[in-house]
């Protein structure tokens, strides 16, 4: 380096510059004159290219390598016209040991002025941009992958700023009508949708960017062949340190068969209940029309079933005498047979007259309606020697006079159902219960409802767990007319009573050990 201060400071002024070369992290190197013969050339410099000699050589005698690289036309472009030079990212080949590497560097070409006007020569300024360089493609690589994943996805993958205007499309566009008028940066996610739907995407899209939240919206988006087809878009906001929004991530899924299976699905629903509600209005009318039959012909069987019985009084109380023994068998028959019709006729008569009848709601309390039960019951009990204990029951709401029918049957059935060396005993207990744990199978929607199941036990014969669900059913009798009297109508009125209460009955038996009807209940949490 040329030195035009010959004294002692300038002396050290030339140190100062020389060591500042030396010791800099940057490469350095000063090159004199055009044919650029290397004067300078600092340690960093040295330890990239190697400790060979190249002190006042020309560069192209110390660096041969570099023929070709465009490097040496740069020097004497910069010297020859004064005006500084960059070049990033040169990939230089560097070898160490024999072993070759491979870095990159952004170089500063400058001209050296030693005094005001003159070119003596080039600087040469170099950082080490390796890792960036790396870590930059690195970077591309990644994008590239994934830009090559969101292109083999099904779905419409889509990149937008802040503000909703999509930057990034993947492949699938193409399949759609708006591919034609794409254009980055410039198009919103409601463009690609179909007409009608625009308006509702535009509102969902527009408050998903105005609030953060995520977004999603089912629309149809017409597609290139013409078709027009629902699609599923969701978005999620991709936000900064401090919670700012900085861009979207979406997809737009083709959702179109799901949509025709369930308008598919829909329409048979729609048609299928449609052909219930008829069955079901065709059976009320056979239920109403057999009710109505079951009630006339029960009232007009009265009548002669009457004369019947009065026949048999008179033959029996006039002409008792000359009927003689076999005579008299007959008749005795013939009134016990007529007893039971009647008895048939009655109860007929009762099941007939619970659904004809209109149903009165009031909150009833089923203990004092028990309490005028086993009044009407009083001699019956004293024959049996029958105990009936009750226990804490709430208030239900319903009709008083059918439930009274429901409780007469059920305690009837328990004295009557009893052991001949046994007295009866029943217990009648309550308990409030959810309809998870109620022990009924009901539909999963009355799992959180509350009901008060009423239980009637006794300690009688019992019954088959098998006709559990027989014994509901009318006429339906487990023993014949000599051991036990009845016409199998009771435990239907039972259950008929329940199904107008919106509530459900279950029985439970083992033979020889008693039974046990359970009586569920909806509860009205304000009568409680």
């Amino acid at each position: 380096m040329e030195s035009v201060d010959k004294s002692p400071a300038g002396d050290a002024i030339e140190s100062n510059v020389r060591n500042l070369f030396e010791h800099a992290p940057a490469l350095i190197c000063v090159l004199r004159g055009r044919e650029g013969r290397c004067e300078i050339f600092n340690p960093p410099l040295a330890k990239w290219w190697g400790y060979r000699d190249v002190m006042q050589r020309t560069m192209r005698e110390a660096w041969p390598e570099l023929e070709g690289r465009h490097i040496f036309e740069i020097v004497e472009k910069v010297y020859d016209t004064g005006q500084t030079h960059y070049l990033n990212e040169f990939r230089a080949e560097v070898i160490k040991e024999n072993i070759t590497s491979h870095f990159f560097f952004n170089f500063v070409f400058t001209p050296f002025f030693p005094s005001p006007g003159r070119i003596d020569g080039v600087m040469i300024f170099g950082h080490d941009v390796t890792d960036i360089v790396s870590a930059r493609k690195k970077t591309e690589e990644s994008r590239l992958e994934l830009i090559q994943m969101a292109d083999a996805m099904p779905q419409l993958v889509w990149i937008t700023n802040a503000n909703g205007a999509i930057t990034y499309i993947n492949k699938r566009i193409w399949e759609f009508a708006a591919a034609k008028s794409f254009v980055p940066g410039s198009v919103a996610l409601q463009d690609l949708v179909y007409g009608e739907d625009k308006p509702l995407v535009d509102t969902a899209w527009k408050r998903a960017i105005s609030t953060g939240e995520s977004y999603a919206q089912e629309h149809r988006m017409p597609m290139k062949d013409g078709a027009v087809k629902w699609h599923l878009s969701r978005a999620y906001p991709y936000r900064d340190a401090g919670g700012n929004v900085l861009k979207w991530f979406g997809t737009t899924t083709d959702i179109d068969d799901q949509k025709q299976i369930a308008s598919q699905l829909e329409k048979r629903v729609k048609e299928r209940t449609q052909e219930l509600t008829e069955a079901n209005a065709d059976l009320e009318r056979s239920n109403q029309e057999l009710e109505q039959f079951a009630y006339v012909v029960s009232h007009d069987l009265q009548e002669p079933l009457r004369k019947i019985r009065s026949f048999g009084e008179v033959l029996k109380n006039n002409h008792g005498a000359s009927l003689g023994t076999a005579g008299e068998d007959i008749v005795r028959r013939m009134q016990t047979a007529s007893e039971r019709m009647r008895q048939l006729i009655d109860d007929l008569l009762a099941y007939a007259k619970i659904s004809r009848n209109a149903h009165s709601r009031q909150v009833v309390d089923p203990a004092a309606i028990i309490t005028d039960v086993l009044t009407d019951l009083e001699t019956t009990m004293l024959e049996k020697n029958a105990r009936v204990e009750v226990g804490r029951l709430y208030p239900v709401s319903g009709d008083a006079v059918k439930l009274r029918q429901l409780f007469q049957n059920l305690i009837s059935n328990a004295i009557k159902f009893s052991k001949h060396d046994t007295a009866p005993r029943i217990t009648i207990t309550a308990e409030l219960v959810t309809g998870a744990n109620s022990g009924f199978r009901l539909a999963p929607e009355l799992n959180q409802k509350q009901f008060q199941c009423i239980t009637v036990a006794d300690n009688g014969i019992g019954f088959s767990s098998d006709d559990a669900d027989k014994i509901f059913q009318l006429f339906h009798r487990l023993h014949g007319h000599k051991e036990y009297a009845g016409s199998g109508v009771g435990l239907s009125i039972v259950q008929k009573v329940m199904e107008i209460h919106h509530g459900y009955v279950m029985a439970e038996g083992k033979p020889g050990s008693g039974a046990v009807f359970r009586l569920l209940f909806p509860c009205n949490e304000a009568e409680l």
